[in-house]
């Protein structure tokens, strides 16, 4: 369990031992709890009014209320190519917040650390830190996106590529499976964020709080809209590298038919010299040979200039 208190005079603080009393902070201070892994151990810490409201809102998904406290769950990304992600619970009431998260992101951390003792974060309600935390994981997620974006543009220059030897197919696999990974975590977070902004749960929610909300609900779609449209791109470099594949493919198959009648032609030619017939130029000695030998070379060339001319392949 990790406790930190947020004071607008710049006194944050890690608190240790017994939390305080929330109705006993005043204004101006933020108290953020994350119960951690073990939250059945660690929720029998808590002050009695924060406990019982914890126990009955831990299981929220949508946004739920209890003693006017929202408590609802979004799926949140542990870490970049993980396999999948933390579910976290938040539960907020005026100038408390408690997080129970199956792993603690190091994102919190970060977030802790950044404007250290400046007291902005002691301004904030408990509802708006909340919504600032899953706001700065989108974030995250945003970055992931345009570098798997530019790894997708990067890979179609390579695909284009006319002496290209490598598969690409495991490349491709790659940024796919990082994709639907972060397209799940944005959809973990749909049902908690178009809760939060529902005008019947608003109703139940500090005017202030209302702005911060609908900004979330816009940060969402415009993330939703990302992924949707860098599984797009990632559809289209496997479409290209496919036509490519293809491509390849039909000029292998053009040289081998030209292959064929170049060895068709010679082997016709060596077919009817080789007949047992007793003809003039079977009596030529050298001269028939070479006349022979240079006209099949001959021929022989002159399909490929002409496949060459016609680019056949």
């Amino acid at each position: 369990m990790k406790t930190t208190l947020f004071d607008a005079d710049g006194q944050d603080c890690d608190v240790t031992g017994h939390e305080p009393d929330p109705t006993s902070l005043g204004d101006g201070r933020l108290l953020w709890i994350d119960l951690g892994r073990e939250a059945a151990v660690a929720v029998q810490l808590l002050p009695l009014p924060i406990r019982n409201t914890v126990e009955a809102l831990s299981t929220a998904t949508q946004a739920q209320f209890y003693d006017e406290a929202c408590g609802f769950s979004v799926e949140l990304a542990a870490a970049h190519h993980a396999k999948s992600g933390t579910s976290c619970v938040f539960i907020a009431k005026d100038n408390w917040m408690v997080t129970i998260c199956d792993d603690r992101p190091a994102l919190f951390d970060d977030y802790l650390r950044g404007d250290r003792g400046a007291g902005l974060k002691g301004r904030m309600s408990a509802l708006s830190l909340a919504a600032s935390l899953i706001s700065i994981f989108n974030e995250a997620t945003r970055t992931e996106l345009a570098t798997i974006e530019n790894q997708a543009d990067n890979l179609d220059e390579e695909i284009l590529r006319a002496r290209e030897r490598r598969s690409l197919l495991l490349t491709l696999a790659t940024l796919r499976r990082r994709t639907s990974y972060l397209r799940q975590i944005v959809a973990g977070q749909r049902a908690a964020v178009l809760s939060l902004s529902r005008a019947d749960t608003l109703a139940q929610i500090a005017d202030a709080d209302h702005e911060p909300l609908r900004q979330l609900r816009a940060d969402y779609e415009r993330l939703s809209d990302e992924v949707t449209r860098v599984r797009e791109t990632i559809i289209g470099s496997f479409e290209l590298y496919t036509a490519r594949v293809a491509h390849d493919a039909n000029r292998l198959l053009k040289a081998l038919t030209i292959a064929t009648v170049i060895t068709g032609v010679v082997g016709a030619v060596a077919g009817i010299f080789g007949m047992n017939f007793d003809t003039p130029i079977s009596h030529s000695g050298l001269t028939g040979f070479h006349i022979v030998t240079w006209s099949m070379i001959g021929i022989s060339v002159a399909v490929a200039a002409v496949a060459v001319w016609r680019r056949w392949f």
